[in-house]
Protein backbone atom coordinates (compact mmCIF):
# COMPACT_ATOMS: atom_id res chain seq x y z
CA UNK A 1 0.00 0.00 0.00
CA UNK A 2 1.40 3.38 -0.96
CA UNK A 3 0.75 6.35 1.30
CA UNK A 4 0.83 9.85 -0.14
CA UNK A 5 -0.57 13.21 0.72
CA UNK A 6 -4.33 13.32 0.27
CA UNK A 7 -5.62 14.85 -2.97
CA UNK A 8 -9.00 15.26 -4.56
CA UNK A 9 -8.11 16.73 -7.96
CA UNK A 10 -11.72 16.86 -9.06
CA UNK A 11 -13.03 18.68 -5.99
CA UNK A 12 -10.18 20.95 -4.89
CA UNK A 13 -9.51 24.04 -6.94
CA UNK A 14 -7.02 26.85 -6.54
CA UNK A 15 -7.73 28.89 -3.44
CA UNK A 16 -10.66 26.78 -2.27
CA UNK A 17 -11.53 26.90 1.42
CA UNK A 18 -10.59 23.85 3.46
CA UNK A 19 -12.40 23.57 6.79
CA UNK A 20 -11.19 22.02 10.01
CA UNK A 21 -14.27 19.79 10.12
CA UNK A 22 -13.54 18.37 6.68
CA UNK A 23 -9.91 17.86 7.62
CA UNK A 24 -10.80 15.95 10.80
CA UNK A 25 -13.28 13.78 8.92
CA UNK A 26 -10.50 12.76 6.58
CA UNK A 27 -8.15 12.01 9.49
CA UNK A 28 -10.78 9.76 11.10
CA UNK A 29 -11.20 7.79 7.90
CA UNK A 30 -7.63 7.51 6.61
CA UNK A 31 -5.00 8.13 9.29
CA UNK A 32 -3.02 4.91 9.94
CA UNK A 33 -2.97 5.42 13.73
CA UNK A 34 -6.76 5.56 13.80
CA UNK A 35 -6.88 2.37 11.76
CA UNK A 36 -4.28 0.83 14.04
CA UNK A 37 -6.49 1.56 17.04
CA UNK A 38 -9.30 -0.36 15.36
CA UNK A 39 -6.92 -3.28 14.73
CA UNK A 40 -5.92 -3.37 18.40
CA UNK A 41 -9.61 -3.54 19.30
CA UNK A 42 -10.08 -6.45 16.91
CA UNK A 43 -7.07 -8.20 18.43
CA UNK A 44 -8.55 -7.95 21.93
CA UNK A 45 -11.84 -9.37 20.66
CA UNK A 46 -9.92 -12.21 18.97
CA UNK A 47 -8.24 -12.91 22.30
CA UNK A 48 -11.64 -13.08 23.96
CA UNK A 49 -12.80 -15.52 21.30
CA UNK A 50 -9.71 -17.61 21.98
CA UNK A 51 -10.50 -17.71 25.71
CA UNK A 52 -14.08 -18.74 24.96
CA UNK A 53 -12.58 -21.66 23.05
CA UNK A 54 -11.49 -23.16 26.37
CA UNK A 55 -15.20 -23.83 27.02
CA UNK A 56 -15.89 -25.40 23.64
CA UNK A 57 -17.23 -28.98 23.73
CA UNK A 58 -14.60 -31.49 22.62
CA UNK A 59 -15.20 -34.73 20.76
CA UNK A 60 -12.42 -37.27 21.19
CA UNK A 61 -12.01 -40.86 20.13
CA UNK A 62 -10.01 -43.55 18.46
CA UNK A 63 -9.60 -47.27 17.99
CA UNK A 64 -6.85 -49.88 18.23
CA UNK A 65 -6.55 -53.58 17.53
CA UNK A 66 -3.97 -56.39 17.54
CA UNK A 67 -3.94 -59.81 15.81
CA UNK A 68 -1.19 -62.45 15.85
CA UNK A 69 -1.14 -65.89 14.18
CA UNK A 70 -4.82 -65.60 13.40
CA UNK A 71 -5.75 -64.92 16.98
CA UNK A 72 -7.56 -61.67 17.88
CA UNK A 73 -5.63 -60.30 20.82
CA UNK A 74 -7.93 -57.32 21.20
CA UNK A 75 -10.10 -54.79 19.41
CA UNK A 76 -10.95 -51.57 21.22
CA UNK A 77 -12.60 -48.28 20.34
CA UNK A 78 -13.55 -45.37 22.55
CA UNK A 79 -15.32 -42.06 21.92
CA UNK A 80 -16.14 -39.28 24.32
CA UNK A 81 -17.81 -35.86 24.36
CA UNK A 82 -16.63 -33.41 27.03
CA UNK A 83 -18.36 -30.13 27.85
CA UNK A 84 -16.28 -27.87 30.14
CA UNK A 85 -17.88 -25.07 32.19
CA UNK A 86 -16.50 -21.86 33.72
CA UNK A 87 -16.76 -23.57 37.11
CA UNK A 88 -15.06 -26.74 38.29
CA UNK A 89 -17.38 -29.07 36.44
CA UNK A 90 -16.80 -30.89 33.16
CA UNK A 91 -19.73 -32.89 31.77
CA UNK A 92 -18.91 -35.90 29.63
CA UNK A 93 -20.41 -38.85 27.80
CA UNK A 94 -18.47 -41.91 26.61
CA UNK A 95 -18.96 -44.92 24.38
CA UNK A 96 -16.54 -47.88 24.69
CA UNK A 97 -16.37 -51.15 22.82
CA UNK A 98 -13.58 -53.62 23.55
CA UNK A 99 -13.18 -57.38 23.19
CA UNK A 100 -10.47 -59.95 22.54
CA UNK A 101 -8.81 -63.06 23.89
CA UNK A 102 -5.98 -61.22 25.57
CA UNK A 103 -7.74 -58.03 26.59
CA UNK A 104 -7.54 -56.77 30.14
CA UNK A 105 -10.77 -58.03 31.74
CA UNK A 106 -11.36 -54.59 33.22
CA UNK A 107 -11.66 -53.13 29.73
CA UNK A 108 -13.80 -55.88 28.25
CA UNK A 109 -17.30 -54.72 27.33
CA UNK A 110 -18.49 -58.05 26.02
CA UNK A 111 -20.47 -58.19 22.81
CA UNK A 112 -22.21 -54.87 23.49
CA UNK A 113 -21.00 -51.33 23.73
CA UNK A 114 -20.68 -49.72 27.12
CA UNK A 115 -22.15 -46.26 27.61
CA UNK A 116 -21.26 -43.81 30.35
CA UNK A 117 -22.57 -40.38 31.36
CA UNK A 118 -21.18 -38.28 34.14
CA UNK A 119 -18.54 -35.70 34.73
CA UNK A 120 -15.53 -34.43 36.58
CA UNK A 121 -16.12 -32.29 39.66
CA UNK A 122 -13.33 -30.28 41.23
CA UNK A 123 -14.12 -30.23 44.93
CA UNK A 124 -11.02 -28.23 45.84
CA UNK A 125 -9.37 -25.17 44.37
CA UNK A 126 -11.09 -25.40 40.97
CA UNK A 127 -14.69 -25.51 42.16
CA UNK A 128 -15.48 -21.74 42.08
CA UNK A 129 -12.37 -20.19 40.49
CA UNK A 130 -10.24 -21.93 37.91
CA UNK A 131 -7.89 -20.99 35.11
CA UNK A 132 -10.61 -21.25 32.45
CA UNK A 133 -13.11 -18.99 34.17
CA UNK A 134 -10.55 -16.40 35.29
CA UNK A 135 -8.92 -16.24 31.83
CA UNK A 136 -12.34 -15.72 30.24
CA UNK A 137 -13.26 -12.91 32.64
CA UNK A 138 -9.88 -11.25 32.17
CA UNK A 139 -10.32 -11.39 28.39
CA UNK A 140 -13.72 -9.68 28.70
CA UNK A 141 -12.19 -6.94 30.87
CA UNK A 142 -9.30 -6.62 28.42
CA UNK A 143 -11.71 -5.92 25.56
CA UNK A 144 -13.30 -3.13 27.62
CA UNK A 145 -9.88 -1.82 28.60
CA UNK A 146 -8.75 -1.75 24.96
CA UNK A 147 -11.91 0.08 23.94
CA UNK A 148 -11.23 2.78 26.55
CA UNK A 149 -7.57 3.08 25.54
CA UNK A 150 -8.60 3.35 21.87
CA UNK A 151 -10.81 6.31 22.72
CA UNK A 152 -7.84 8.00 24.39
CA UNK A 153 -5.53 7.26 21.46
CA UNK A 154 -7.97 8.47 18.82
CA UNK A 155 -8.68 11.68 20.74
CA UNK A 156 -4.94 12.29 21.08
CA UNK A 157 -4.56 11.92 17.30
CA UNK A 158 -7.48 14.26 16.61
CA UNK A 159 -6.10 16.85 19.03
CA UNK A 160 -2.67 16.71 17.34
CA UNK A 161 -4.38 17.05 13.97
CA UNK A 162 -6.40 20.03 15.24
CA UNK A 163 -3.32 21.86 16.54
CA UNK A 164 -1.51 21.16 13.24
CA UNK A 165 -4.46 22.67 11.36
CA UNK A 166 -4.65 25.76 13.59
CA UNK A 167 -0.89 26.24 13.25
CA UNK A 168 -1.34 26.16 9.48
CA UNK A 169 -4.30 28.55 9.78
CA UNK A 170 -2.26 30.96 11.93
CA UNK A 171 0.72 30.89 9.54
CA UNK A 172 -1.62 31.45 6.58
CA UNK A 173 -3.38 34.42 8.19
CA UNK A 174 -0.11 36.02 9.29
CA UNK A 175 1.19 35.69 5.74
CA UNK A 176 -1.99 37.36 4.50
CA UNK A 177 -1.56 40.24 6.98
CA UNK A 178 2.06 40.84 6.05
CA UNK A 179 1.27 40.61 2.32
CA UNK A 180 -1.49 43.18 2.76
CA UNK A 181 0.84 45.64 4.50
CA UNK A 182 3.58 44.99 1.96
CA UNK A 183 1.19 46.31 -0.70
CA UNK A 184 0.52 49.34 1.51
CA UNK A 185 4.26 50.00 1.90
CA UNK A 186 4.83 49.68 -1.85
CA UNK A 187 1.98 52.10 -2.58
CA UNK A 188 3.30 54.57 0.01
CA UNK A 189 6.83 54.34 -1.42
CA UNK A 190 5.55 55.29 -4.87
CA UNK A 191 3.61 58.19 -3.39
CA UNK A 192 6.65 59.47 -1.49
CA UNK A 193 8.80 59.31 -4.60
CA UNK A 194 6.25 61.34 -6.54
CA UNK A 195 6.00 63.94 -3.78
CA UNK A 196 9.81 64.12 -3.61
CA UNK A 197 9.99 64.75 -7.36
CA UNK A 198 7.52 67.61 -6.99
CA UNK A 199 9.51 69.01 -4.07
CA UNK A 200 6.78 68.32 -1.51
CA UNK A 201 9.00 65.94 0.55
CA UNK A 202 12.70 65.69 1.32
CA UNK A 203 14.98 62.98 -0.09
CA UNK A 204 15.31 61.44 3.37
CA UNK A 205 11.62 60.53 3.25
CA UNK A 206 12.21 58.29 0.23
CA UNK A 207 14.92 56.50 2.22
CA UNK A 208 12.48 56.09 5.12
CA UNK A 209 9.82 54.69 2.78
CA UNK A 210 12.33 52.32 1.14
CA UNK A 211 13.43 50.97 4.54
CA UNK A 212 9.80 50.37 5.51
CA UNK A 213 9.17 48.57 2.21
CA UNK A 214 12.21 46.30 2.65
CA UNK A 215 11.22 45.50 6.23
CA UNK A 216 7.79 44.43 5.02
CA UNK A 217 9.40 42.24 2.36
CA UNK A 218 11.47 40.53 5.06
CA UNK A 219 8.31 39.90 7.11
CA UNK A 220 6.52 38.42 4.10
CA UNK A 221 9.40 36.09 3.20
CA UNK A 222 9.66 34.91 6.80
CA UNK A 223 5.91 34.34 6.93
CA UNK A 224 6.02 32.36 3.68
CA UNK A 225 8.75 30.11 5.06
CA UNK A 226 6.77 29.52 8.23
CA UNK A 227 3.65 28.80 6.18
CA UNK A 228 5.52 26.22 4.09
CA UNK A 229 6.73 24.46 7.25
CA UNK A 230 3.20 24.29 8.66
CA UNK A 231 1.87 22.98 5.36
CA UNK A 232 4.32 20.08 5.46
CA UNK A 233 3.46 19.38 9.10
CA UNK A 234 -0.22 19.31 8.17
CA UNK A 235 0.52 16.89 5.32
CA UNK A 236 1.57 14.30 7.92
CA UNK A 237 -2.12 13.88 8.75
CA UNK A 238 -3.33 13.68 5.14
CA UNK A 239 -3.23 10.06 4.11
CA UNK A 240 -4.85 8.12 1.31
CA UNK A 241 -4.50 4.65 -0.14
CA UNK A 242 -4.27 6.16 -3.62
CA UNK A 243 -1.15 7.79 -4.99
CA UNK A 244 -1.45 11.55 -4.98
CA UNK A 245 0.49 14.81 -4.88
CA UNK A 246 0.46 17.57 -2.28
CA UNK A 247 -1.53 20.66 -3.14
CA UNK A 248 -1.96 22.00 0.38
CA UNK A 249 -0.45 25.24 -0.91
CA UNK A 250 -3.62 25.81 -2.96
CA UNK A 251 -6.01 25.62 0.01
CA UNK A 252 -7.30 28.38 2.25
CA UNK A 253 -7.72 27.11 5.84
CA UNK A 254 -10.86 28.22 7.63
CA UNK A 255 -12.17 27.72 11.14
CA UNK A 256 -15.68 28.88 10.25
CA UNK A 257 -18.30 26.62 11.79
CA UNK A 258 -15.77 24.81 13.98
CA UNK A 259 -16.58 24.85 17.69
CA UNK A 260 -15.50 22.70 20.60
CA UNK A 261 -18.12 22.52 23.34
CA UNK A 262 -16.92 20.27 26.14
CA UNK A 263 -19.22 17.96 28.03
CA UNK A 264 -19.29 17.83 31.82
CA UNK A 265 -17.46 14.60 32.52
CA UNK A 266 -17.55 12.36 35.60
CA UNK A 267 -13.91 11.56 36.25
CA UNK A 268 -14.80 7.99 37.23
CA UNK A 269 -16.32 7.49 33.76
CA UNK A 270 -13.32 8.93 31.91
CA UNK A 271 -11.73 6.38 29.53
CA UNK A 272 -8.34 6.78 31.21
CA UNK A 273 -9.82 5.94 34.61
CA UNK A 274 -11.98 3.16 33.22
CA UNK A 275 -8.94 1.64 31.53
CA UNK A 276 -7.14 1.44 34.89
CA UNK A 277 -10.29 0.10 36.55
CA UNK A 278 -10.48 -2.72 34.02
CA UNK A 279 -6.81 -3.51 34.69
CA UNK A 280 -7.61 -3.61 38.40
CA UNK A 281 -10.54 -5.95 37.73
CA UNK A 282 -8.20 -8.35 35.95
CA UNK A 283 -5.77 -8.22 38.87
CA UNK A 284 -8.56 -8.84 41.39
CA UNK A 285 -9.61 -11.93 39.44
CA UNK A 286 -5.98 -13.07 39.48
CA UNK A 287 -5.83 -12.51 43.24
CA UNK A 288 -9.00 -14.56 43.83
CA UNK A 289 -7.50 -17.35 41.76
CA UNK A 290 -4.27 -17.16 43.78
CA UNK A 291 -6.24 -17.43 47.02
CA UNK A 292 -8.21 -20.34 45.61
CA UNK A 293 -5.01 -22.09 44.56
CA UNK A 294 -4.11 -22.41 48.24
CA UNK A 295 -6.77 -25.12 48.46
CA UNK A 296 -5.90 -28.74 47.64
CA UNK A 297 -6.63 -30.17 44.23
CA UNK A 298 -9.43 -32.70 44.70
CA UNK A 299 -11.13 -34.04 41.58
CA UNK A 300 -14.02 -36.51 41.60
CA UNK A 301 -14.66 -38.37 38.37
CA UNK A 302 -18.03 -40.12 38.43
CA UNK A 303 -20.10 -41.76 35.68
CA UNK A 304 -23.13 -43.96 35.36
CA UNK A 305 -22.53 -46.91 33.02
CA UNK A 306 -24.91 -49.05 31.04
CA UNK A 307 -24.78 -51.49 28.12
CA UNK A 308 -27.56 -49.43 26.45
CA UNK A 309 -28.75 -45.83 26.39
CA UNK A 310 -32.29 -46.54 27.59
CA UNK A 311 -31.52 -47.05 31.26
CA UNK A 312 -28.84 -45.94 33.72
CA UNK A 313 -28.82 -47.41 37.22
CA UNK A 314 -26.72 -45.87 40.03
CA UNK A 315 -25.79 -49.45 40.93
CA UNK A 316 -23.71 -49.50 37.75
CA UNK A 317 -21.18 -46.74 38.07
CA UNK A 318 -17.52 -45.91 37.94
CA UNK A 319 -15.76 -43.41 40.16
CA UNK A 320 -12.28 -42.22 40.97
CA UNK A 321 -10.79 -39.55 43.19
CA UNK A 322 -7.60 -37.56 42.71
CA UNK A 323 -5.96 -35.61 45.53
CA UNK A 324 -2.89 -33.35 45.29
CA UNK A 325 -1.48 -30.55 47.46
CA UNK A 326 2.05 -29.18 47.90
CA UNK A 327 3.15 -29.41 51.52
CA UNK A 328 4.73 -25.95 51.78
CA UNK A 329 2.63 -24.00 49.23
CA UNK A 330 5.58 -21.75 48.48
CA UNK A 331 4.64 -21.22 44.83
CA UNK A 332 1.01 -20.53 45.74
CA UNK A 333 1.95 -18.14 48.55
CA UNK A 334 4.37 -16.36 46.24
CA UNK A 335 1.69 -15.96 43.55
CA UNK A 336 -0.73 -14.57 46.12
CA UNK A 337 1.81 -12.05 47.42
CA UNK A 338 2.60 -10.87 43.88
CA UNK A 339 -1.11 -10.49 43.13
CA UNK A 340 -1.62 -8.37 46.25
CA UNK A 341 1.35 -6.14 45.40
CA UNK A 342 0.20 -5.61 41.81
CA UNK A 343 -3.30 -4.78 43.00
CA UNK A 344 -1.91 -2.30 45.52
CA UNK A 345 0.21 -0.73 42.78
CA UNK A 346 -2.74 -0.32 40.42
CA UNK A 347 -4.82 1.19 43.24
CA UNK A 348 -2.14 3.84 43.84
CA UNK A 349 -2.00 4.55 40.10
CA UNK A 350 -5.79 4.89 39.97
CA UNK A 351 -5.82 7.45 42.78
CA UNK A 352 -2.96 9.40 41.20
CA UNK A 353 -4.54 9.46 37.74
CA UNK A 354 -7.88 10.65 39.14
CA UNK A 355 -6.18 13.59 40.85
CA UNK A 356 -3.98 14.34 37.84
CA UNK A 357 -6.97 14.25 35.50
CA UNK A 358 -9.03 16.58 37.69
CA UNK A 359 -6.12 19.02 37.87
CA UNK A 360 -5.59 18.84 34.10
CA UNK A 361 -9.24 19.63 33.41
CA UNK A 362 -9.20 22.54 35.86
CA UNK A 363 -5.97 23.86 34.31
CA UNK A 364 -7.47 23.71 30.82
CA UNK A 365 -10.62 25.47 32.00
CA UNK A 366 -8.48 28.20 33.58
CA UNK A 367 -6.37 28.50 30.43
CA UNK A 368 -9.50 28.82 28.30
CA UNK A 369 -10.97 31.55 30.50
CA UNK A 370 -7.67 33.45 30.61
CA UNK A 371 -7.15 33.21 26.84
CA UNK A 372 -10.65 34.55 26.27
CA UNK A 373 -9.97 37.58 28.48
CA UNK A 374 -6.63 38.27 26.80
CA UNK A 375 -8.21 38.01 23.35
CA UNK A 376 -10.88 40.58 24.28
CA UNK A 377 -8.18 43.01 25.40
CA UNK A 378 -6.05 42.39 22.30
CA UNK A 379 -8.98 42.94 19.96
CA UNK A 380 -9.71 46.26 21.69
CA UNK A 381 -6.07 47.26 21.25
CA UNK A 382 -6.25 46.50 17.52
CA UNK A 383 -9.11 48.99 17.12
CA UNK A 384 -7.19 51.65 19.05
CA UNK A 385 -3.96 51.03 17.14
CA UNK A 386 -5.83 51.28 13.86
CA UNK A 387 -7.33 54.61 14.94
CA UNK A 388 -3.88 55.88 15.93
CA UNK A 389 -2.44 54.90 12.56
CA UNK A 390 -5.27 56.44 10.56
CA UNK A 391 -4.94 59.67 12.54
CA UNK A 392 -1.19 59.81 12.01
CA UNK A 393 -1.60 59.07 8.30
CA UNK A 394 -4.12 61.90 7.96
CA UNK A 395 -1.70 64.29 9.70
CA UNK A 396 1.12 63.16 7.39
CA UNK A 397 -0.97 63.81 4.30
CA UNK A 398 -1.73 67.26 5.72
CA UNK A 399 2.00 67.88 6.21
CA UNK A 400 1.74 67.86 10.03
CA UNK A 401 3.59 64.59 10.73
CA UNK A 402 6.56 62.55 9.55
CA UNK A 403 6.75 59.35 7.56
CA UNK A 404 8.68 57.80 10.47
CA UNK A 405 5.70 58.23 12.80
CA UNK A 406 3.31 56.88 10.18
CA UNK A 407 5.44 53.74 9.73
CA UNK A 408 5.76 53.35 13.50
CA UNK A 409 1.99 53.57 14.01
CA UNK A 410 1.40 51.09 11.20
CA UNK A 411 3.99 48.65 12.58
CA UNK A 412 2.27 48.75 15.98
CA UNK A 413 -1.05 48.08 14.27
CA UNK A 414 0.46 45.09 12.46
CA UNK A 415 1.89 43.74 15.72
CA UNK A 416 -1.47 44.17 17.38
CA UNK A 417 -3.30 42.25 14.64
CA UNK A 418 -0.77 39.42 14.76
CA UNK A 419 -0.94 39.26 18.56
CA UNK A 420 -4.73 39.13 18.46
CA UNK A 421 -4.59 36.34 15.86
CA UNK A 422 -2.13 34.33 17.97
CA UNK A 423 -4.37 34.72 21.03
CA UNK A 424 -7.44 33.68 19.03
CA UNK A 425 -5.66 30.50 17.92
CA UNK A 426 -4.44 29.91 21.47
CA UNK A 427 -8.01 30.16 22.75
CA UNK A 428 -9.23 27.79 20.04
CA UNK A 429 -6.49 25.27 20.89
CA UNK A 430 -7.31 25.48 24.60
CA UNK A 431 -10.97 24.80 23.86
CA UNK A 432 -9.97 21.87 21.63
CA UNK A 433 -7.66 20.44 24.31
CA UNK A 434 -10.43 20.69 26.91
CA UNK A 435 -12.89 19.07 24.51
CA UNK A 436 -10.65 16.12 23.64
CA UNK A 437 -9.81 15.63 27.31
CA UNK A 438 -13.43 15.46 28.46
CA UNK A 439 -15.45 14.40 25.40
CA UNK A 440 -15.14 11.21 23.41
CA UNK A 441 -17.33 11.23 20.30
CA UNK A 442 -18.10 8.02 18.47
CA UNK A 443 -16.35 7.70 15.12
CA UNK A 444 -18.49 7.31 12.03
Amino acid sequence: MRHWVFLFVSSICLGQDYSLNGFLDHVKQHHPFVKQAALVQEQSEAKLQKMRGALDPRLEGGSREKSLDGSNYYTAESYSLKVPTPFGVTMKAEVDNAAGAYLNPESNTGNDRLYAVGGELDLGKGLVFNDRGVALQQAKDFVKQTRAENQLQINAILLSATTAFTAWYQAYEINQIYTEYLANAAFRFQGVQQRYQTGDLAAIDTVEAKIALNNRKLLVESARLQLAKKQFELANFLWSEDASSPIVQQWRPTLNGSRFISAIVDVDQHPKIRSIQYKAAQLRAQKRLAINNMLPEMVLDYALISPNTSSFDPVNSAAKMKFDIPLFLRKERGDLKLSKLKLEEITLELNYQKTALQNKIQALETETDQAEKLLTIAQGNVLNLKAMYEGEDAKFNAGESSLFLVNTRESKWIEGRVKALVLAVKLFNAQAALYYTTTFPTLN
